[in-house]
């Protein structure tokens, strides 16, 4: 459920497309409840939290969610309710950004009387660049309630007996005031895209140890990816170091997009690499450590499937694990087991899963290029030496009480490495559009470095 390359792409969101893809994939525990498209109107004139209105409107298609078929077409037009008296307010709790937001939370109702009603809450995530045209906007989270005869008898959203977790999946492109097409209110974010609803199934978790002494399960699923307009499929592994206190269930669900900040050197998306972000919940009460892994597919052992060119190397392949105390996606160290295609992690909670691929290099495909990279990587070494004499000598003056212009002095280092730069020859784009990173990254490695070389004081000094 997150680089398994074992997925359809579709041209539309028809029936037969859908229907091709599922069955060339392997039987799992989730299912596409519906797919749609929609728009929502998020009113920004009084700031945050903002109220949203819009409409869903379901594709005509059968889809059969765990031998239920269900055509949620039939409880078109389905309203995203704006707040009044009379229904739960869909509003917009969080938003960072104050005229262009691009990330935040949202609850929602929408429903079309007695045919279909939806609630949930979900997060708002938009493209580095911001939400607005051409950057993508996703919403995405868990239902909260799920009824209505459209659904024609599929359960009741979980927790309880028998019941399915159940996913909202919108991805967007959205657009302010006039620069909509047609235009809409100058404080109207205006956001039109596909959306999608994703059944997961739980999966039972033995009380008694069924791989050695601990108890696994593997959870395998095909849902609907908005950001891909495909369907995705994939496994995810679980195992419960020393076995669970009860029998329970294991559920895993999936979403195109979530936030939170990833570290330095580590993508989400490289090349034809999409990951997909997911969550594991158990209720067996188990409290020790677990180890997750998530499935890759590759024919040469080398590469992932279905991500060239670039391709991606399978030894670049790291799970992150989301810490919501701190918005970060934490690396807790990686173990591949390429034995069985799965990159995989031990931890002692559940909470969001996403693979990433970690910054690599590529060997050059020519002498000219080589001559260059190689000439690049000296004159780095050359900025980097020169920033420490630079730091040493603001150290020195210090000491001293004399005054020494360091900026100044990093300037000339700085100046100097771009002219050597720009005296090169034969050397690729990508090596032109990293230097400026490459200069503040080994900057910024060195003011670490100073500090704590520089640590045996009590009179502080910034570098």
């Amino acid at each position: 459920m997150t680089i398994d390359s074992n997925r359809c792409r579709l041209p539309g969101i028809g029936l037969g497309a859908i229907l091709a893809c599922v069955i060339a994939v392997t039987p799992a525990l989730a299912d596409t409840v519906g797919t749609a498209s929609f728009f929502v109107d998020i009113d920004l004139s009084t700031g945050f939290p903002a109220p949203f209105s819009g409409s869903i409107t379901f594709n005509n298609a059968t889809q059969t969610v765990f031998g239920t078929p269900v055509n949620l077409s039939l409880a078109n037009p389905v309203a995203i309710l704006a707040p009044d008296i009379t229904h739960t307010p869909s509003r917009i709790l969080t938003f960072q950004g104050t005229n262009v937001p691009n990330s935040g939370t949202y609850e929602y109702r929408a429903e079309n009387g007695t045919f279909l009603a939806v609630t949930g809450t979900g997060t708002v995530v938009c493209d580095a660049a911001g939400c607005l045209m051409p950057n993508r906007t996703t919403f995405d989270g868990p239902v909260s309630t799920f009824t209505g005869t459209a659904l024609n008898g599929l359960p009741a959203p979980c927790p309880g007996s028998g019941c399915l977790a159940y996913t909202t999946d919108g991805a967007s492109t959205c657009c302010i005031g006039n620069a909509c097409s047609p235009p809409v209110g100058s404080a109207i974010q205006h956001c039109t895209g596909v959306f999608a609803i994703n059944a997961f199934q739980p999966t039972n978790t033995p009380a008694s140890p069924n791989c050695g002494v601990d108890s696994c399960v593997s959870i395998s699923a095909t849902y609907f990816d908005t950001t891909r307009n495909a369907l995705v499929s994939g496994t995810v592994d679980v195992q419960y170091f020393g076995g669970v206190p009860s029998p329970g269930d294991a559920t895993v669900t999936a979403v195109s997009n979530a936030p939170g900040t990833i570290a330095p050197g580590f993508k989400f998306n490289e090349g034809g690499f999409e990951t997909v972000f997911f969550d594991l919940s158990t209720n067996t009460g188990f409290t020790g450590l677990r180890q997750v892994c998530v499935h890759y597919q590759s024919t040469d052992a080398k590469t992932v499937d279905g991500t060239g060119p670039p391709a991606v190397k399978v030894s670049s392949l790291t799970l992150l694990h989301y810490n919501s105390s701190t918005g970060q996606w934490d690396n807790p160290g990686t173990t591949l087991d390429t034995a069985n295609s799965r990159v995989c992690v031990t931890v002692d909670g559940f909470s969001p899963f996403a693979v990433a691929v970690r910054d690599v290099g590529f060997i050059p495909p020519d002498k000219p290029t080589f001559a260059c990279e190689k000439r690049t990587a000296l004159n780095l070494a050359k900025y980097a030496k020169a920033i420490v004499k630079c730091q040493t000598k603001t150290v020195v003056a210090a000491i001293d009480s004399k005054d020494f212009d360091a900026p100044a002095c990093e300037a000339v280092a700085r100046t100097n490495f771009d002219a050597a730069a720009t005296a090169l020859v034969g050397c690729p784009i990508c090596a032109q559009a990293n230097e400026p990173t490459l200069l503040d990254d080994i900057k910024s490695a060195l003011d670490s470095t100073s500090v704590k070389t520089f640590c045996g004081g009590t009179v502080p000094i910034e570098f």
